[in-house]
C-alpha cells in the first residue's frame, strides 16, 4: 500500500515537472521570438523589476505560452486517461510527450543560452576586470561650472527610438522614411554626424539595452549591473546611493525637476531612481489618475498615451518657466513600445505595418512639441535633447535590416549652448549623453569626461572610438567589485522576530478589573485536551504562575487573572496542553504587554488608545501590506483614526502607507512607491518601518536593532515600543486584506449500516491557496468526552474544487457531535470553523429545508444573530425565507436594514424576541433573559457600523459560530444541551453551514 502511494506520488510528480519544462520551453521560444538583442543582464534585472509590466505583455505570455501547455496536455490526458485502453499506448504516448517536452527544453535552453550570451555572463562573472574602475571619472572628482544664468533642459527618452527607422539616403536603414519630421530635426541641429547629413546616434552597450538601462546609461555614464538577489527594484530603499548622476548635479545647483510618464514609474525602479537622483517630482499614470487629471478607470496600453504626454508636458512647462528657479523636465515616450506600438487616434496609415505607422506618429507629435517649445518666451534659454533609451526590442520590426548596419539610438540636442571642436562624425554610446547634456546647458566639465562618458562637443576621444564596439562591450560584460560598490544599497539583512503561535489568545478587562484570558483555535495537537495551563512570568519575576484554565464545553479555555500580579501588565506567557495521552505541549508562547493580547483588530486599536489616554509613553508603528483595505471596514478606520492616525484608510487603495504615533505627534505617509522611514524613540534607539503595498512589493517591515517585528501579514502589522522601559511590548498584525474566515462545510451522505459520514468543504474564505490534496484535516469528536478525538485528511477534487472526507462515526441520530475543520493555506493550517451538531439536523444544508425542518420541531430554542459583514452581500430569498419561522412579520428584515444588527429567539416555538438594532440610538441588537425550560441566555448582533459579530450564549458559554450570515443555535429544552451551531450563508453561496 505504501508503496503504491510512493508510485502516484512519484508520477504525479513526473507529470508536474513534464508540464513545467513545456511550459519553459515555450516560454524561452517566446522570448527568443518576441525580443532582439536581450542579455542575461537584461532578463536578471526586469525578473527583480516585473511591477508595472503592462496588461498587453502578460496578456501576450499567457495567450502565446500558458494557453499551448493547457491545450497540449488536456489533449494528452484525455487520451492517456480516457481513450486509450491498451497499456502500449499510454506507455508510448507518456514516451512521446516526455521526449517532446524534455527536447523542447533543452532545445530552447540551449538556443536561450547561446542568445542571451549566458556563459560570457558567467565567465564575467567568474573572472572580474578593473576597466570601469580604470576609465571611470568620478563627477565628484573633477570642476563642473555652471554659468551664472542657468539654462533648463528638457530631456526627452523616445521609447525604442532609432536612427535606424529614416531611410537608407538619410543613414537609416529602411527603404521608406518612417520618421521623416526627426530625420530633418537631427540634421537641423546636433547629432555629431560633422559634414556628413547622414543619421549618427548613441550605441546601446551591454547593460543599457532596456529602458532602465538606457536611463542608467544616459544619466550617470555606466551599464546598469546590480545584484538583482540583493536588490529587489520594488522594494530597494535607494538606487545605487554613492553614484552621482546628471539628476543630482542640477539638483545641486537649484533645478527644478520633474519626471513625467505615461506608466506606472514603479516599473524597473525608475521611480525610486530619479527620486534618489535629482529629488525629481514624479508625475507618471498613478499621479494623473489620483489627481484626478485622467479617470480613475482610465488605461490603454502601458497606462496613457503620447498625445496625453504631450499635452500634460506642455501645462507643466507652463508652470515650470514661472518659477524664478531653473527646470528640468525628463519625459519618457510610450507609445513606440514593442511589440507592435500603440496606435492613438493621431495616427494614420500610412504603411504597411502598425509600428512603422506609431513610428510615422511619434515623429509628427514629438517635432510638433518642439516646435511649440520653440514659440515659449523661455526656449532662449532652454536646451532641448531627444535620446532613444534603446533599441526596438521587437524581433520581426528589424528583420530585413542588414546584420551589417550598426542600429543606433536616435540622438539630438536642440538650442545648446556647444558647438563641436571638430567638425567631424564621432562614434559615441549613450554612455556620452551624460556629460555631453551637461556641456549642452553651458556648463564647463574639467577634463570634459564624466562617468564612462566623454562631452561631445569637445575633441576628447570617446571609449568607443579608442577601444571599437567589441572590445569595449567585452570589458562590459566582465563583472565589476567597484561598479558593485557604487550600486550598493548597503542592504541590511534582518533576523526575524518569532514567537509560538499556534493557538489563538485574547485578553480582556473583566468588571472586576481582573485579566479574563482566553485561548482558543488549538492547532497542532493530535489528541484530545486533558487540561490547559496558562503560565505567567512577570516581568522582573523568574516564578512562573501556573493558572488552570476553565473549559466552556465548547471552544474556549480561560483563566481569571489578577492584573495587580502583572506590574505594568508585561511578562512572559505561555500555554501549555495537556493530552489525554499525558503529553505536554507549549501552544504559544512570547514576551509582551499581556493586556494588547487581541484577537480582534478593533479591540487592540481601543486598547492602545486606552493607554494613551493613561500618559503612558509607547510609540505606535504601523506599516501596511499589499492590498491593505480589501476587506477593510469603516469602524476600523473610525478605531485607527480615534487612535490618533489622521488618514483616510477607506481610500488607501492598495497603497503603500506606514504610521509612527506618540503623545506628542503623529507621522504618516501614503504613496503607491515603497516607503521608508528611519526614526528615534524618546530613549535614543533607533527604528526603520517599510512599506510596500500592491503596486510596490507587498511588505512590511517594523525593525528595531537586527530584528523584523512585523509579522508580514497582508494587512496591518504593528509594534509597540514603551519608552519608559526601552523595549518592545507588542507586535500584533490583523489581516485587513483577507476576508474573514469561512467555509461552506456540509455533511453530503450518511452511511447508518457503516456508521460511515462524508463531509464536503468548499468556498472557502480569508485563506489563499487552500486547494491542496491531503493537507488539510477535519477532526471530529464527542464534545462530552475527548477521548474520542479523531480526524481525517480532506481530499481534493480539482473538478470543483471541493475537499472532502469520509470518516466513521457511530453516532445515533441526536448524539452531538463536535466537528473541528482545520484548513492549509499559504499561512499554514487555520481553524476555519468548529461546530457543534448532531446527525439529525447535520442532514439539512439547504436553507428552506432547514427553516421549515427546525420550525416544526418541538422541544428546542432556536437562537438567531446576525453578522452584519454578510449583509452586504445577502442572498435575495435571505429575509423572506426567515418569514417561514413567523419572523420579521412587521417588515423589518429588508435590503434597507442591511447593516443592522438583528437577533431572535424563538422558544418551544413562541418568538420571544424578534429585533432588529435601531441603528439612531443602538450601536447593536441585544436580548438577554430565561428559557423555559430555566436556561439563562443572552444574544448580541452588533451593527455593521460598530464592527460586526455576533455572541450567542447559554448560561455563560458562547456558542455562535460568529460567520458572515445568520449565525443559528439550537437549544434541546429536554436534554438541556445544544444540538446545532451553524450559520446561513450570504456569501458566494445560500446554504446552512457548519
Amino acid at each position: 500500500m505504501k508503496n503504491q502511494k510512493l508510485t502516484v506520488i512519484f508520477k504525479c510528480l513526473g507529470w508536474i515537472c513534464l508540464i513545467f519544462l513545456t511550459l519553459m520551453g515555450f516560454s524561452m521560444h517566446w522570448m527568443l521570438v518576441t525580443w532582439s538583442d536581450l542579455t542575461f543582464e537584461e532578463v536578471l534585472f526586469q525578473l527583480s523589476a516585473i511591477q508595472g509590466t503592462g496588461n498587453g505583455m502578460i496578456t501576450q505570455y499567457i495567450v502565446n505560452n500558458v494557453v499551448p501547455v493547457v491545450v497540449i496536455f488536456s489533449i494528452v490526458f484525455i487520451l492517456r486517461f480516457i481513450v486509450f485502453k491498451k497499456d502500449t499506448w499510454k506507455k508510448n504516448l507518456v514516451r512521446a510527450v516526455s521526449v517532446f517536452g524534455i527536447g523542447l527544453f533543452l532545445f530552447y535552453f540551449t538556443s536561450s543560452a547561446i542568445k542571451l550570451d549566458l556563459f560570457a555572463y558567467i565567465k564575467g562573472q567568474l573572472f572580474p576586470g578593473t576597466f570601469i574602475e580604470d576609465n571611470y571619472v568620478d563627477p565628484q572628482s573633477v570642476n563642473i561650472d555652471f554659468p551664472e544664468k542657468k539654462r533648463n533642459l528638457i530631456y526627452i527618452y523616445m521609447e525604442s527610438g532609432e536612427t535606424t527607422f529614416a531611410d537608407k539616403e538619410n543613414g537609416g536603414a529602411f527603404d521608406e522614411n518612417v520618421i521623416p519630421e526627426l530625420t530633418a530635426l537631427a540634421q537641423e541641429n546636433e547629432d555629431f554626424s560633422g559634414a556628413d547629413k547622414t543619421l549618427n546616434g548613441g550605441l546601446s552597450l551591454y547593460g543599457t539595452t532596456w529602458t532602465m538601462g538606457g536611463i542608467f546609461a544616459e544619466s550617470s555614464g555606466l551599464p546598469l549591473k546590480t545584484d538583482v538577489g540583493k536588490n529587489k527594484m520594488s522594494t530597494m530603499e535607494s538606487f545605487a546611493p554613492e553614484l552621482i548622476t546628471i539628476g543630482d548635479i542640477l539638483d545641486d545647483h537649484g533645478y527644478n525637476q520633474v519626471y513625467m510618464i505615461g506608466s506606472p514609474a514603479i516599473f524597473g525602479g525608475r521611480d525610486l531612481f530619479f527620486k534618489d537622483h535629482g529629488n525629481f517630482e514624479i508625475k507618471d499614470y498613478y499621479y494623473m489618475q489620483d489627481n484626478g487629471i485622467i479617470p480613475e478607470d482610465y488605461y490603454v496600453f502601458w497606462g496613457f498615451e503620447d498625445k496625453k504626454l504631450f499635452s500634460f508636458a506642455k501645462d507643466e512647462l507652463t508652470e515650470l518657466s514661472k518659477k524664478d528657479e531653473p527646470f528640468n523636465l525628463t519625459l519618457l515616450t510610450v507609445d513606440t513600445h514593442f511589440e507592435d506600438g500603440y496606435v492613438c487616434d493621431l495616427c494614420e496609415n500610412k504603411f504597411d505595418e502598425q509600428y512603422s505607422n506609431v513610428y510615422a506618429c511619434s515623429s509628427k507629435q514629438i517635432t510638433e512639441f518642439v516646435d511649440w517649445v520653440k514659440q515659449q518666451d523661455f526656449y532662449e534659454n532652454t536646451t532641448i535633447v531627444i535620446s532613444g533609451d534603446h533599441p526596438t526590442m521587437d524581433q520581426n520590426y528589424c528583420t530585413n535590416v542588414d546584420p551589417s548596419y550598426s542600429r543606433k539610438v536616435y540622438t539630438t540636442f536642440i538650442n545648446a549652448a556647444a558647438t563641436p571642436e571638430k567638425n567631424e562624425r564621432r562614434e559615441y554610446s549613450t554612455f556620452d549623453a551624460f556629460p555631453t547634456t551637461i556641456a549642452a546647458i553651458g556648463a564647463t566639465i574639467e577634463g570634459n569626461r564624466l562617468g564612462l562618458g566623454t562631452n561631445l562637443f569637445s575633441s576628447e576621444e570617446t571609449l568607443l572610438e579608442k577601444y571599437g564596439e567589441s572590445s569595449l562591450n567585452s570589458f562590459l560584460k566582465q563583472r565589476s567589485e567597484f561598479l558593485s560598490k557604487l550600486m550598493d544599497t548597503d542592504t541590511v539583512e534582518y533576523k526575524d522576530y518569532t514567537y509560538l503561535h499556534n493557538a489563538t489568545v485574547d485578553v480582556q478587562k473583566s468588571d472586576e478589573g481582573k485579566f479574563s484570558i482566553t485561548v482558543r483555535d488549538i492547532l497542532e495537537i493530535g489528541e484530545g485536551i486533558d487540561k490547559i495551563d496558562l503560565c505567567i512570568t512577570p516581568d522582573g519575576s523568574e516564578k512562573e504562575t501556573v493558572y488552570p484554565m476553565v473549559y466552556d464545553g465548547f471552544t474556549t479555555y480561560e483563566a481569571l487573572v489578577d492584573s495587580l500580579s502583572i506590574p505594568g501588565n508585561y511578562g512572559h506567557i505561555r500555554v501549555e496542553v495537556t493530552g489525554l495521552s499525558g503529553e505536554k505541549y507549549n501552544v504559544y508562547e512570547t514576551d509582551t504587554d499581556i493586556y494588547l493580547l487581541s484577537e480582534d483588530y478593533i479591540s487592540y486599536l481601543k486598547k492602545l488608545r486606552e493607554y494613551l489616554d493613561e500618559g503612558r509613553d509607547i510609540t505606535i508603528l504601523t506599516s501596511a501590506m499589499k492590498d491593505a483595505t480589501l476587506n477593510f471596514t469603516a469602524p476600523m478606520g473610525k478605531a485607527m483614526n480615534d487612535l490618533g492616525f489622521e488618514t483616510d484608510f477607506l481610500n488607501l487603495n492598495k497603497q503603500s502607507y506606514y504610521g509612527i504615533l506618540d503623545q506628542e505627534s503623529v507621522t504618516e505617509h501614503l504613496s503607491r512607491d515603497y516607503l521608508t522611514y528611519t526614526g528615534s524613540f524618546s530613549d535614543g534607539t533607533t527604528y526603520k518601518v517599510n512599506s510596500g503595498g500592491k503596486f510596490a512589493g507587498n511588505t512590511s517591515h517594523l525593525i528595531i536593532g537586527d530584528t523584523d517585528y512585523s509579522n508580514r501579514t497582508p494587512g496591518f502589522n504593528y509594534l509597540v515600543y514603551d519608552n519608559t522601559s526601552s523595549r518592545m511590548i507588542s507586535n500584533a498584525s490583523y489581516g485587513t486584506y483577507y476576508h474573514p474566515l469561512d467555509v461552506d462545510l456540509k455533511m453530503t451522505s450518511y452511511d447508518a449500516v457503516n456508521n460511515l459520514i462524508t463531509v464536503e468543504a468548499s468556498n472557502v474564505r480569508g485563506i489563499r491557496k487552500w486547494e491542496q490534496d491531503n493537507k488539510s484535516v477535519i477532526k471530529y469528536f464527542d464534545p462530552k468526552d475527548q477521548s474520542t478525538l479523531d480526524f481525517s485528511v480532506l481530499g481534493l477534487n480539482d473538478e470543483n474544487k471541493t475537499l472532502s472526507a469520509t470518516f466513521e462515526y457511530s453516532a445515533s441520530l441526536n448524539d452531538q457531535i463536535q466537528l473541528q475543520l482545520n484548513v492549509a493555506g499559504s499561512r499554514g493550517k487555520v481553524r476555519t470553523t468548529e461546530s457543534i451538531t448532531s446527525l439529525e439536523f447535520l442532514q439539512y444544508s439547504d436553507v428552506n429545508e432547514y427553516l421549515s425542518y427546525i420550525g416544526k420541531r418541538d422541544d428546542i430554542a432556536i437562537l438567531l444573530a446576525v453578522n452584519t459583514f454578510g449583509a452586504l452581500y445577502p442572498h435575495a430569498g435571505s429575509f423572506e425565507d426567515l418569514k417561514t419561522l413567523g419572523l420579521g412579520s412587521q417588515g423589518d428584515l429588508n435590503v434597507e436594514n442591511l447593516r443592522c444588527g438583528y437577533v431572535a429567539v424563538i422558544d418551544d416555538g413562541k418568538i420571544v424576541t424578534d429585533k432588529l438594532q435601531n441603528q439612531q440610538s443602538e450601536d447593536y441588537a441585544e436580548d438577554s433573559g430565561t428559557l423555559s425550560n430555566g436556561t439563562e441566555y443572552s444574544i448580541k448582533s452588533t451593527g455593521y457600523d460598530i464592527g460586526s459579530g455576533t455572541s450567542i450564549c447559554l448560561n455563560g458559554t458562547d456558542y455562535s459560530l460568529n460567520r458572515v450570515g445568520l449565525n443559528v443555535v439550537i437549544y434541546d429544552l429536554n436534554r438541556n444541551e445544544v444540538v446545532d451551531t451553524a450559520v446561513i450563508k450570504w456569501v458566494d453561496s445560500y446554504m446552512v453551514s457548519r
